[in-house]
């Protein structure tokens, strides 16, 4: 390791631990409602959750729609 140190071309850091623990305030901020959901970010959730469960449901119906035009064409 010594070595290693002596060289020009390389730098040694360390690495910085991740504080794994939330203070009172980001706690407070992050109740939750009776789902488990964050109030805070509720509305944010529910509309993502919306917009894909849209866009998952066009995807199923184009699915449907060409197997059953493929089903028809075959008979």
């Amino acid at each position: 390791m010594e070595y290693i140190k002596e060289l020009d071309f390389i730098k040694i850091t360390k690495i910085k631990e991740e504080k794994t623990s939330l203070s009172k305030s980001q706690t407070k901020d992050l109740e939750e409602d009776e789902y488990g959901m964050p109030i805070k970010y509720r509305d944010e959730i529910m509309a993502l959750s919306k917009k894909a469960n849209s866009n998952m449901t066009k995807r199923w119906e184009k699915a449907i729609a060409k197997k059953e035009q493929k089903y028809d064409s075959n008979l």
